[in-house]
């Protein structure tokens, strides 16, 4: 995960199980665990770095979900925090100035709920 400047910010590591299942955990760019007090909202969106100043984005949940639509040149950004947190507000500012920003739920009522409680949070902040 990088800082818009290009700069690491945190590694999320995936762990995909042979029983379908899976586990996140957070590292630092040197290698030791968790973020260092950092709180998980305060991350970037994952690949806020490669955003261009184009009048629309797309915000999806993840990291796998923002390289599927990134590899198909669509102008996107993902949250990294999980469906139960949301970015906080000097996160989201990096996009709440866009023409059009879409928002694109995982298909599951978290998603719903996640990217439900990031739309009123756009709107409070005008």
């Amino acid at each position: 995960i990088r800082e818009s400047d290009g700069t690491v910010a945190a590694v999320h590591v995936r762990r995909n199980r042979a029983d379908g299942s899976k586990s996140f955990s957070w590292e630092q760019e040197d290698g030791r665990t968790g973020l260092a007090g950092r709180a998980v909202a305060s991350l970037p969106l994952y690949g806020i770095d490669t955003l261009d100043n184009g009048p629309a984005v797309l915000l999806v949940e993840g990291e796998k979900a923002r390289d599927a639509l990134a590899s198909c040149g669509v102008p996107v950004v993902a949250t990294v925090t999980g469906a139960a947190t949301i970015p906080d507000d000097d996160v989201l500012r990096a996009i709440a100035d866009r023409d059009r920003l879409y928002l694109w739920p995982d298909n599951d009522a978290a998603g719903q709920r996640h990217m439900g409680r990031i739309a009123e949070r756009l709107v409070a902040m005008g």
